[in-house]
């Protein structure tokens, strides 16, 4: 069986204060691409008359001012009251600690995503791939599940065939086909412990 890693359910949203506090890292990043984007944002750095400093600093601004506000000045004074509080002063372990929980906050997204849109099927699903480490065919998943929430929700899935209902969790990357038999990702291990942790890990509640 799989070991899952708890993953904590509140996590300080640290996205802008990455950007604001190490700006100068991002002109490496645009010297690999023409476009960058970032949850809607995007960014020209085919700029030739500008030095790559001032490429950098135009992208962290443009960054920051994309999600400017009130409420996310004040979680930023919040976070770094904290690092100050917590001696977090060298420039590296800041980028350390902060890189980890922008990675941290990122990662809740993805579950949340998953979790407002994923079928108690294909929960179930996720739950039988744990306790299977060496997989399960997928006729027999098809079988089990897919047919049998087919059968129970027709109209919903009389659109909506076995090949999409996978493809849904491997959009996701909550599963890997190994050579016709699936197997759960360690992202699907993570996130069925997410639902744990929220108190919501009981399919039998989903639809679908």
């Amino acid at each position: 069986m799989w070991v899952a890693i708890a993953i904590p359910v509140t996590i300080i949203p640290i996205a802008m204060v990455f950007i604001c506090m190490f700006r100068r890292n991002i002109a490496g990043l645009l010297d690999r691409a023409k476009t960058v984007g970032y949850r809607g944002v995007e960014l020209q750095a085919d700029i030739p008359d500008q030095t790559h400093r001032d490429v950098g600093k135009a992208a962290a601004d443009r960054l920051v001012h994309a999600l400017d506000s009130p409420a996310l000045k004040d979680t930023e004074k919040f976070i770094r009251e904290l690092l100050t509080n917590l001696k977090i002063d060298e420039a590296g372990d800041k980028e350390k600690v902060l890189i980890r929980y922008l990675a941290a906050d990122e990662l809740l997204i993805r579950f949340m995503q998953v979790e407002s849109s994923i079928w108690g099927s294909q929960i179930y699903i996720l739950e039988h791939l744990n306790d299977a480490r060496e997989g399960i065919p997928k006729e027999e998943v098809k079988a089990v599940y897919y047919d049998k929430a087919a059968e129970k929700y027709a109209e919903v899935y009389a659109l909506y065939t076995y090949d999409n209902y996978l493809a849904y969790l491997r959009a996701f990357g909550l599963i890997i086909d190994r050579n016709g038999r699936l197997c759960i990702s360690q992202f699907g291990v993570e996130f069925l412990q997410y639902l744990i942790n929220r108190g919501k890990s009981g399919a039998r509640f989903r639809a679908g």
